[in-house]
């Protein structure tokens, strides 16, 4: 999308005549774009709505930018109308999207079979790849996504969502080279980046460096919490919240994130994620046991080596 509006921009200063059908569905596009970007996955929706009624006048890209970010805003809103829009979209991107919802609602496995069927379609599918690596992170499976996460990043240095999920791998991975190094070259380029993606993003960074490099709680939670209060509607920075207050044996402030991932409206996609941050919460407590047995009992769409790890993790605990 971002390319596409771009070489509209481009050609509008050049002078390049355009004609109408691009310009004034490249406007429902760009604040379809800005809206799905800040977390307002509703008013897409309806902007989609409004710009598919009058799809018989634009090019037929637009149309697929509209009715693919419609897809992408129904998966995040978890609403089951995503499996009737997305017939509209075929091949390899049909597939992407379907992975993409699977995530959403939790189902790791399911989501990894759609992105891995993406993949054999197009093998250099960059935006599946991404995918790919964010649905091992949601696994916690940090391990198996390192590797893809970096050639993800080397190809795209530019690219805010391959800096994130390289900067998670190495972050959370053991045995990284040159660990520091790298993560402050991650900061780096994405403060460079400077858009307000980019700026919430570089607050996540920060504060888990203050939190697992440097040692610094107030400094780890100043970061995170300024993160939080730049965008209340996406919830990646309070999971980030939770890793810091386990790695200061924050207790309360750990049961008050869990606490907060069981409200009505975000219990279902959080699923997973709760089970495991309960069974933190047993480990770190001292019923080691306790909470293995409570994750192998509750945890429902990890693959099987996923949930090996994540007792391993646990296991760490019973020492």
């Amino acid at each position: 999308i971002p390319q596409l509006l771009h070489g509209l921009k481009t050609a509008l200063i050049n002078g390049v005549e355009i004609d109408n059908k691009y310009i004034i569905p490249s406007i429902y596009l760009k604040t379809m774009n800005d809206l799905y970007n800040s977390g307002k996955y509703k008013e897409v929706v309806q902007f989609a709505d409004r710009a598919i009624q009058s799809s018989s006048f634009m090019d037929y890209r637009i149309i697929f930018e509209i009715r693919y970010l419609l897809c992408l805003a129904l998966a995040k809103l978890r609403n089951k109308r995503f499996k009737d829009e997305v017939m509209n979209i075929d091949g390899a991107d049909h597939q992407f999207l379907f992975g993409f919802y699977y995530r959403q609602i939790g189902r790791f496995d399911k989501a990894l079979e759609k992105i891995n069927k993406s993949l054999e379609l197009r093998e250099n599918f960059s935006k599946a790849k991404r995918e790919k690596v964010q649905i091992y992170i949601g696994m916690q499976d940090y391990e198996s996504a390192l590797e893809l996460a970096r050639l993800n990043y080397e190809n795209y240095k530019d690219n805010p969502y391959h800096i994130q999920a390289y900067f998670t791998c190495v972050i959370k991975s053991d045995n990284v080279e040159n660990k520091k190094q790298i993560l402050q070259e991650l900061i780096e380029n994405m403060e460079t980046i400077g858009s307000n993606i980019a700026r919430e993003l570089t607050l996540r960074f920060k504060a888990q460096y203050a939190a697992f490099i440097d040692n610094d709680y107030e400094l780890s939670l100043e970061y995170i919490n300024k993160a939080i209060k730049m965008n209340e509607n996406i919830q990646y920075a309070r999971l980030v919240k939770f890793d810091i207050a386990e790695r200061f044996n924050d207790f309360e402030m750990m049961q008050e994130i869990v606490d907060y991932f069981r409200k009505p409206e975000l219990k279902q996609r959080f699923v997973d994620n709760i089970v495991c941050m309960d069974s933190l919460i047993k480990a770190k407590r001292g019923d080691c046991v306790g909470a293995i047995e409570y994750f192998k009992m509750n945890i429902k769409n990890y693959t099987d080596e996923a949930k090996e790890r994540f007792i391993i993790r646990l296991n760490k605990y019973s020492v």
